[in-house]
């Protein structure tokens, strides 16, 4: 008797969870935001993380989720503490909103320079209109 084939595999378009992040990589004092955003260009992964008042970038893996690539201060020298993260899919900037644990509603923008280990340069000249 002679075997029959089976069917091919059909792509979709779909998502699964394959990992989480390594225990401790994201932390959260008390805040329920720390939202993250994937850089459409690299794949880095960015996490605000509150209480050290820094954005973590790391770069995609995956097995371990994503792997530590650098960080960067919200906003140096001033207590800031970052609640969510996006990142604009035309321009590639960064914005960065103040947590509930800030009390001043800030936001800041931050622009990469592109390099495999990247660096990103607070946009000084970003002004948001309050609501």
């Amino acid at each position: 008797m002679a075997s029959t084939a089976s069917a091919a595999p059909v792509a979709t378009t779909a998502w699964a969870y394959q990992t989480s992040f390594e225990t401790g990589e994201i932390i959260s004092g008390l805040s329920v935001d720390n939202g993250i955003a994937v850089e459409a260009d690299s794949g880095n992964i960015l996490a605000p993380i509150d209480i050290f008042e820094e954005v973590r970038v790391f770069a995609p893996d995956a097995s371990l989720g994503g792997t530590p690539l650098t960080q960067f201060s919200v906003q140096p020298g001033n207590a800031a503490t970052p609640g969510n993260v996006a990142v604009d899919l035309e321009t590639g900037a960064i914005y960065v909103n103040e947590g509930p644990q800030g009390q001043q509603g800030r936001a800041w923008k931050f622009v990469s320079d592109g390099a495999p280990t990247p660096t990103y340069t607070l946009d000084t000249d970003f002004a948001p209109e309050a609501p």
